[in-house]
């Protein structure tokens, strides 16, 4: 009897989400903090981290690297949400099962919660979650850069994200907080580089995207954007803050690296975005008879 309820324990145990640091740090307004970029969705969409993630991911690595053998997760384990370990390139890593895909070779779709990204990977790549990595809070803070939005208020454009990620990739920035979103988790940021100063002092990744014609104030009217494929009617307003966080993590849409591949592809957006776009099949077929 209570070896059954210690296997129905470690089942809930397994599926529990581990808690994110944001719970655990004191978030004030105006506060400056350093952070480091852990993955880039979008402006609006990105994840940072407080603290470096190599020397923790060291030690994740060097013990699966001993212990592997016995934390293997067989086909009869793996269920939405198991929390996990994968092995990314030889790198053991924290995650999350999101999706499973049991054609052919069993793969898994993972959210790596110390980094803020989707993977997928074979079910050979994924390992029980020790118990001592249960305590120890998610990395990956959720965050957006404070008071822009797209040109047009719709989803941001590719050529945006590649500059806003050339802006930010290998370095440490300064985070300062404008607004903290406690139910969803988010902090709403100005993003400074201390590399880039002016004789008025510091200027922020904000301010270059909006000199650079990237994006506007986000209580500015959008601009027309005639470029925009007008088959499709957008379903929400503000679609720059879309898809949520909880969609992404959850791998119910594409990553951004999907994203583009299946643009490329012509995949149409109410197809990719079927809760954010609509198709207009009058206009579609006025446009390509």
């Amino acid at each position: 009897m209570n070896t059954n309820h210690s296997t129905e324990d470690s089942q809930v145990k397994r599926i529990t989400k581990i808690e994110n640091i944001f719970n655990f740090w004191q978030w004030k307004f105006d506060d400056t903090r350093t952070i480091f970029m852990a993955n880039i969705y979008d402006p609006s969409k990105f994840w940072v981290r407080l603290f470096p993630i190599k020397p923790f991911e060291k030690h994740l690595t060097e013990f699966y690297q001993l212990n592997k053998m016995s934390l293997c997760v067989k086909s009869s384990d793996i269920c939405i949400g198991l929390n996990c370990v994968a092995r990314i390139s030889d790198v053991y890593r924290r995650s999350r099962i999101v999706g499973i895909d049991t054609q052919n070779e069993i793969t898994v779709k993972i959210f790596l919660y110390d980094h803020g990204k989707l993977v997928i990977t074979p079910l050979s790549n994924i390992f029980h979650l020790d118990q001592s990595f249960y305590k120890i809070p998610a990395f990956a803070v959720r965050a957006m850069l404070t008071n822009i939005s797209s040109l047009d208020h719709g989803m941001w454009n590719q050529n945006v994200v590649d500059k806003f990620v050339k802006y930010t990739e290998d370095k440490p920035l300064l985070a300062k907080i404008a607004h903290v979103h406690k139910q969803n988790k988010i902090i709403e940021i100005h993003l400074i580089d201390r590399s880039y100063q002016n004789g008025s002092g510091i200027i922020t990744i904000n301010y270059f995207l909006l000199r650079d014609g990237l994006a506007k104030l986000n209580n500015q009217h959008p601009v027309n954007n005639t470029s925009e494929k007008s088959e499709y009617k957008p379903l929400k307003e503000r679609l720059y803050l879309y898809p949520t966080f909880d969609a992404l993590e959850n791998g119910i849409v594409p990553s951004r690296v999907d994203i583009k591949e299946e643009l490329q592809r012509h995949i149409r957006l109410d197809v990719l975005y079927p809760d954010l776009y609509k198709f207009h099949q009058s206009v579609a077929e006025y446009v390509f008879m």
